[in-house]
């Protein structure tokens, strides 16, 4: 009789305490829920505003490129302008690629552009820098980050992309030490340049080349 009073009190006990782990469960599948909606509906807010910013920039550089063409501006260091290619370069793609984005340091930012007479974005400079070395790129910092094999910041090598944000929105190309060249922004400071790959504090990883 004492072990039948013991056994029905730990089935209670045991009933209680799966009933209450039921209950956490559930609260935290609706928290989920709630966490779920609300970053769904974060990453919309994103896009929108995004969207809104790139197509307001990019009608700014319409004007000022129409505005700089009326005037008979050629361009010069921090702008689009004329350009002078390197004499080609020997070596592998990383290297000839480095040496074509070394050849624009001072070009503008340009959202959507891949062109030296008008200037560069990030990863119209990296596609533009690495087609000169018969390797082709999407003109996407999220595609190009999810086309290559990844490394970590302490296996970089010269010419590794290095990629910036989640989900991923930035991309240069790495020279060493702990510098890339990249173009970062539009106005002034973002134009063609060498930087730290700490300079944005969210590098999340490299990606590798090969060729």
């Amino acid at each position: 009789q004492s072990a039948q009073v013991q056994a029905d009190a730990a089935r209670k006990i045991y009933a209680a305490a799966a009933a209450d782990a039921k209950k956490q469960l559930q609260i935290i599948a609706d928290r989920k829920a709630q966490i779920d909606a609300a970053d769904s509906k974060a990453r919309r807010y994103y896009t929108q505003i995004y969207g809104s910013w790139h197509a307001s920039v990019v009608a700014a550089q319409r004007v000022a490129a129409a505005a700089q063409a009326a005037s008979g501006g050629s361009g010069n260091t921090g702008s689009g302008g004329t350009y002078t290619p390197p004499p080609t370069p020997k070596g592998s793609a990383a290297e000839i690629a480095i040496s074509y984005a070394k050849s624009v340091i001072g070009t503008q930012y340009v959202w959507g552009a891949a062109d030296p007479s008008v200037g560069f974005d990030c990863s119209g400079l990296v596609m533009w820098a690495y087609a000169h070395a018969g390797i082709s790129l999407p003109h996407s910092s999220a595609l190009m980050a999810a086309m290559l094999p990844h490394v970590s910041r302490a296996d970089l090598v010269p010419g590794d992309l290095v990629f910036f944000y989640t989900p991923v929105s930035h991309v240069g190309l790495y020279v060493g030490g702990g510098m890339m060249i990249d173009a970062a922004h539009s106005g002034p400071g973002g134009e063609v340049n060498y930087r730290s790959i700490d300079s944005f504090g969210s590098f999340v990883f490299g990606g590798r080349i090969s060729g």
